[in-house]
């Protein structure tokens, strides 16, 4: 689109163009199920960063606390083979149900005009109940999240500054129907 400035006037130029970008921009309005896909899929690669290295990531994210050798030969943590694993388990990942869920989470996009999506992160779809609620009745990841006297807090769920802008960077070049050289580079 141009502008000519004549005699204190402004004449924009190839509104063909303009309208076509505004109805692109308008449809893309309408439904947000792509960007929102967008977005989960940037949460899962944040998850998978954070449960491969204690929970730091590209995204800002803040480490977890180990777990200590005592507590695992106290409590008996099996490795994957029904061992007590020599080099120690990572937090957060004793049977990787609360790791699998969080890295694949369920998604639901609302009813409502399709602008609004939930990511669920449920453990005891992965595994058995008992298996995932530590003493059979505690929900292990929320015990994990807010902490408690015997866990500290491990929180496996933590939206970033960086993980906002990055966010809100994918909606713009979505709705904004930005391309080429106009799209923001987002990385993760």
């Amino acid at each position: 689109m141009g502008s000519n400035y004549a005699k204190g006037r402004v004449y924009i130029t190839g509104l063909d163009k303009l309208e076509a970008y505004l109805g692109i921009v308008q449809k893309r309005l309408l439904d947000a199920r792509p960007v929102l896909k967008e977005i989960a899929v940037m949460f899962s690669a944040m998850e998978a960063q954070r449960f491969a290295s204690q929970g730091a990531s590209n995204f800002g994210t803040s480490t977890w606390s180990n777990i200590t050798q005592a507590t695992q030969t106290r409590r008996g943590y099996p490795d994957r083979k029904g061992g007590v694993a020599p080099g120690g388990y990572t937090a957060l990942d004793a049977h990787g149900f609360l790791k699998e869920a969080a890295i694949n989470p369920t998604i639901e996009y609302s009813d409502v005009g399709s602008k609004m999506m939930n990511l669920t992160i449920d453990p005891a779809s992965k595994g058995s109940r008992t298996t995932y609620r530590r003493n059979g009745n505690v929900n292990y990841g929320a015990v994990q999240e807010s902490g408690d006297s015997h866990t500290p807090q491990r929180m496996f769920v933590e939206i970033t500054p960086q993980f906002r802008l990055m966010a809100k960077n994918i909606a713009a070049n979505y709705f904004l129907a930005k391309e080429g050289k106009d799209l923001i580079p987002v990385k993760y």
